[in-house]
This record gives C-alpha cells, sequence and structure tokens, in this order.
C-alpha cells in the first residue's frame, strides 16, 4: 500500500528537481489515482496527495514550483486542484 501523503513529498522532489520523466509517471499516476473507480481511492488521491503537494508547492513556491507538473497532468486532475483552490480560496499557479 502505498501513503499518499509520502507520494506527494516524493511528488515534490521530483518538481524541485525538475525530473521530466519522473514527472510524467507521477502525472500518469495521479490520472489514474484521481479516476480511480473506488470513490475512497479518488478521496485519498485528492486529500491525501494532491492537497498535500500543492499546499507544499504554495507554501515555498520558489523552491517548489507546481507549474512544471501542472503541464503534464490531465484535465482531471487539473480539475481536482481546481476545486481544491476553490474550497481554500488559493490560486495555486499552473491550475486556472
Amino acid at each position: 500500500m502505498i501513503d499518499l501523503a509520502v507520494f506527494g513529498e516524493y511528488a515534490a522532489d521530483a518538481i524541485e528537481r525538475d525530473h521530466q520523466g519522473e514527472l510524467s509517471r507521477i502525472a500518469e499516476a495521479a490520472d489514474r489515482l484521481v479516476g480511480w473507480p473506488d470513490k475512497h481511492v479518488q478521496s485519498a488521491a485528492v486529500v491525501g496527495f494532491l492537497e498535500g503537494l500543492t499546499n507544499r508547492c504554495l507554501g515555498d513556491p520558489d523552491r517548489f514550483p507546481f507549474p512544471r507538473l501542472a503541464r503534464l497532468l490531465s484535465a482531471n486532475v487539473i480539475a481536482a486542484c481546481r476545486d481544491l483552490d476553490d474550497s481554500w480560496g488559493t490560486q495555486t499557479p499552473g491550475v486556472s
């Protein structure tokens, strides 16, 4: 079993390193998780992974520029990030 919060930390590190291969695989995994048939998995993907990742990126945008990953994300994942922004009143770069 994967801890999605830890996966978010890994994703932030890949964003910091600007490792395109890793970022592409992370984007693919995010799409699969957000689109998973089980609502519990979807919720874990959004709250456990995307919310933690976007918060980390918003907290230190120079170190973790979210647009490096955002440009690779599917419309489904971007929509989930947009919903998070709407609920928290934030504006994650690369999401709008």
